[in-house]
């Protein structure tokens, strides 16, 4: 997904890894500020699972008819 975004705004990402323990360091100092006290290092652990899953069951069941991903510059700030 964030790489179509990046691609419809003509924009080469740029990713860099960062390990769960240093993630964790830095949510641990964030937490000290009441604006960040909400997050926590299972939102990191969550973007690294891989919550790809079949909807053949959904399709089947529930007639379901996905229409496709399209996303354009024209679409930002909308």
């Amino acid at each position: 997904m964030v790489e179509r975004i990046f691609s419809a705004l003509r924009v080469k990402p740029k990713y860099f890894h960062l390990p769960l323990a240093v993630f964790g360091i830095i949510i641990t100092l964030l937490n000290l500020f009441p604006r960040f006290r909400n997050m926590s290092i299972g939102m990191a652990d969550r973007m690294n699972q891989n919550f790809i899953f079949s909807n053949r069951d959904a399709k089947h069941d529930l007639k379901y008819e996905p229409r496709g991903f399209q996303f354009s510059k024209d679409d930002v700030g909308k």
